[in-house]
C-alpha cells in the first residue's frame, strides 16, 4: 500500500540548464589580427582631389597658357588604443574540489561574457572612456533613414551608397531579428489588402538568409530599429588582439584565509574602422 520510498532513486540528469545568451554572430564577420603594441597607429588619406586633365600646348610664355592643373593630397595620422575588458567571480576552494566540473562551467561563462561585451562594443561603442568607437558611432559613416513600406529598397540604397561613396562592395547586412521580420514577411500588394507572395521567398525556403545577394546576419547585439550594411573585410574593419581572452586564478583581499579564490577573465583589443564609408547605418526601421 506504500511506495518504494527510499528504494526509488531520482533520475539525475548531468549538466545544468543555463540562462540562454544571445548568439555571437557579428564577430564571425570581422578578421582578427594579433598585435604586440598597446596602440594601433596608421596614416589615412583624407583628401584626393584629382585634377588630372588633358592640357593644350602652351601658346605663350606668360599667363596661364599651357599651365597644368594642380591636384591635392592630404593625410593624417590616426590612432586606436588597445582597450581592456574584464570581469571576475569569487569561488570557494571547497566547491572547486567537490564539484570539479564547476571550473569549466565558470570559465566558459566568463569567456562568453567577454565576447558578448566585445561584440556590443564593435557595433555600438561610443568611444568614451574605455569604450571602443563602434561602427555606428564612427565619424563619417554613411547613413540612411528608413521609409515605411520600402524597407527592402532601403537596404538596396545602402548597398549602393557603400559602392558609390565608399568604392567598396558590401558583403554583410547586420540586422536585429525584429527588423528581419519586417523584411522577411513583406508581401506583394500590401497596400491593397490583397496580400500576394512573400517578397523574400516562400516560407519553406531554406539556406542562409540573404537580401539582394548579400548574407544577412541576425544579431541581438544591435539596437532594434538599426541596420548596418557594409564591407566587413579587412578593407573596411579589423579587430586587433593584444591579449586574447583568458581566465586566471588568484586571491584578492583576505580570500586566502577564507578558502576562496577569484577567477578573472580578461582580454585586450583594439578596433579600427579603416574606411568609415565602407559602412552605411540605417535607423528607425519598425
Amino acid at each position: 500500500t506504500a511506495s518504494g520510498g527510499g528504494f526509488v532513486t531520482p533520475a539525475y540528469i548531468p549538466g545544468f540548464v543555463d540562462l540562454r545568451q544571445r548568439q555571437l554572430t557579428v564577430l564571425d564577420l570581422i578578421t582578427r589580427i594579433q598585435t604586440t603594441s598597446d596602440t594601433i597607429t596608421y596614416v589615412r588619406e583624407d583628401t584626393f582631389t584629382n585634377a588630372a586633365a588633358f592640357t593644350a600646348e602652351a601658346t605663350a610664355t606668360t599667363g596661364t597658357s599651357g599651365t597644368k592643373p594642380e591636384g591635392t593630397l592630404a593625410y593624417s595620422r590616426q590612432t586606436a588604443p588597445v582597450k581592456t575588458a574584464a570581469w571576475w567571480v569569487p569561488v570557494t576552494n571547497r566547491l572547486l574540489a567537490d564539484a570539479p566540473a564547476i571550473r569549466g562551467i565558470i570559465d566558459s561563462r566568463l569567456l562568453l561574457g567577454l565576447d558578448l561585451a566585445l561584440e556590443t562594443q564593435i557595433i555600438e561603442g561610443d568611444g568614451t572612456g574605455e569604450n571602443f568607437t563602434g561602427i555606428v558611432n564612427t565619424a563619417n559613416v554613411l547613413t540612411q533613414v528608413t521609409t515605411a513600406g520600402s524597407e527592402i529598397n532601403d537596404i538596396f540604397n545602402m548597398m549602393l551608397k557603400v559602392e558609390v561613396s565608399g568604392k567598396l562592395m558590401a558583403n554583410g547586412v547586420v540586422i536585429h531579428p525584429n527588423q528581419w521580420k519586417t523584411l522577411r514577411l513583406a508581401r506583394e500588394n500590401a497596400a491593397t489588402g490583397t496580400l500576394g507572395s512573400y517578397l523574400m521567398g516562400p516560407p519553406n525556403a531554406i539556406g542562409t538568409p540573404t537580401i539582394w545577394g548579400i548574407p544577412v546576419v541576425k544579431a541581438l547585439g544591435i539596437t532594434a530599429g538599426r541596420v548596418i550594411v557594409g564591407d566587413f573585410s579587412p578593407l573596411g574593419i579589423n579587430l586587433f588582439d593584444r591579449e586574447e581572452a583568458a581566465v586566471r586564478m588568484g586571491w584578492i583581499n583576505d580570500q586566502f584565509v577564507r578558502n576562496m579564490q577569484t577567477l578573472l577573465a580578461e582580454l585586450r583589443a583594439a578596433l579600427v574602422v579603416w574606411r568609415p564609408s565602407a559602412f552605411c547605418v540605417l535607423t528607425g526601421m519598425a
